[in-house]
């Protein structure tokens, strides 16, 4: 019999317990504790929500076939016998005008993005590049801007972004003739996964010293999109 009455006494132990746990979980998922617990910035699994960013879109396949600029880093890449189609850091062979002269496509066709290195010395009747419409620019993410430099009229000019971004056939470098004035415009897009600072550089072989880009690229995933200096993004 003791042993009896010593069960039962157990049984309606982990009944009890049983009960008083279930009536704390739905007391603690009720709507007025789930707002106190929210209010005083507890977590519970009613309050709790998560933010999820926004997938990045992919960049597009280059397309050698329909695009000359692009072949010639492709061949470069497979061939392995230009490198300085390849990286900025590697200056090209120096300009030769009067080829150029004869044929501008076969200079203009081909991107060497440390063309931007090969400029005039500096003198007295050397002309200066500068740029046309301002050097710093802000542009939301996959939006583009032209950019504008003032060199000799009719003058090769090269664009080379030091970061990640691409002009026109996607590639970060292009050459572009100025018109009779001496203004070269080009394109840039802010392309996938590009976001915060891209330095561009803009040269010509028949002037001097290169023209430069501050552009700032808005990140769509960021609370409270920032400039490198910490201060924030002025709203437009």
């Amino acid at each position: 019999m003791a042993m009896l009455r010593k069960h039962w006494k157990i049984t309606l132990l982990n009944c009890s317990l049983i009960l008083t746990a279930v009536g704390l979980l739905l007391w603690a998922s009720s709507p007025r504790e789930t707002a106190r617990a929210a209010q005083n910035g507890e977590a519970t699994d009613a309050a709790k929500s998560e933010v999820v960013p926004e997938p990045r879109p992919q960049r597009a396949a280059l397309d050698a076939r329909s695009n000359v600029r692009v072949k010639s880093v492709l061949d470069a890449a497979t061939e392995k016998n230009h490198p300085e189609r390849l990286s900025p850091m590697l200056v090209p062979e120096r300009f030769d005008e009067a080829a150029y002269r004869r044929n501008p496509r076969a200079y203009l066709d081909v991107v060497e993005p440390g063309r931007v290195w090969d400029t005039k010395a500096p003198a007295e009747d050397v002309k200066v590049i500068e740029t046309q419409g301002g050097s710093t620019k802000q542009l939301k993410a996959l939006a583009s801007v032209e950019l504008s430099v003032k060199s000799e009229p009719n003058a090769p000019v090269t664009f080379t972004s030091m970061d990640l971004g691409e002009f026109p056939g996607g590639l970060t470098s292009i050459t572009v003739e100025a018109d009779e004035k001496g203004v070269a415009t080009t394109t840039f897009t802010a392309s996938a996964g590009t976001t915060g600072p891209v330095n561009v550089l803009a040269a010509s072989p028949m002037t001097a010293d290169q023209a430069r880009f501050r552009l700032w690229v808005e990140d769509p995933n960021a609370v409270e999109p920032v400039r490198p200096d910490g201060e924030p993004v002025p709203a437009k």
